[in-house]
């Protein structure tokens, strides 16, 4: 491990008392391993949020930091990463060129997850279907494999339903999540929605959402656009 890693540790350490949280060296070093592949901070931020199942006006932690952002998820089995191009991305870029300026990040993820097949999605907020497309997964649902998503442009918000725990996770530009199999989640792309994210699966129905028929979803926020943080951390 670098000297760069070995001072974020420290430094995320430090944050983390500060925060009324603790995490092992060994934990640490296996979350903040992941940033160091592609270390940079887009300037908008990433924001997780947890709450209580039955109490969803009031988080009880809160953070625009990605070290704490990956370590609080990694407890619950989620992977958060975030990535760089290795080349430029002009607008309107095709599919092919989106995936050649992440090809490396990618190809580790296939070769560490063995997934079987990986393709681009975007959406913008004149789409002539984006309101049926926001409801698709709107409500409590899970899927029966790992639903894994970067973004290369926009955002979009994951919400996940753990252990009586609801962990809302704001995803920006530059940001990889990994939500495994048979978590209990929704996502919600907002009412204006804009994104372009790259998707990995491992079979061609993976992405097919088996619904709870539970209300929890309606409780918790909608979407509105990123979020601005008055203090980082």
């Amino acid at each position: 491990m670098g000297a760069s890693s070995s001072l974020r540790i420290a430094d995320t350490r430090r944050k983390a008392r500060a925060h009324g949280r603790s995490y092992s060296h060994e934990f640490l070093s296996r979350v903040c391993y992941s940033f160091s592949f592609n270390d940079t901070r887009a300037p908008a931020m990433s924001r997780l949020r947890i709450f209580d199942e039955n109490d969803p006006a009031t988080p009880e932690f809160a953070s625009f930091d990605p070290d704490f952002i990956a370590a609080e998820l990694f407890r619950i089995g989620v992977t958060f990463e975030r990535w760089k191009a290795t080349r430029p991305l002009a607008p309107g870029a095709s599919p092919e060129e989106v995936m050649a300026a992440y090809q490396d990040d990618i190809d580790r993820l296939v070769a560490e997850r063995g997934f079987k097949s990986v393709d681009v999605v975007s959406i913008a907020p004149d789409h002539p279907q984006r309101e049926a497309m926001r409801a698709k997964f709107l409500d409590e649902h899970y899927h029966k494999e790992d639903e894994v998503r970067f973004f290369v442009a926009g955002s979009g918000l994951f919400t996940l339903h753990v252990k009586g725990k609801v962990y809302e996770v704001e995803c920006m530009q530059d940001d990889l999540i990994a939500v495994p199999d048979s978590t209990l989640h929704w996502f919600d792309m907002g009412d204006e929605p804009s994104f372009i994210a790259i998707r990995f699966f491992t079979e061609p129905d993976g992405w097919i959402g088996h619904f709870t028929g539970e209300d929890i979803a309606k409780r918790f926020p909608r979407y509105h656009g990123p979020t601005q943080p008055t203090t980082t951390g």
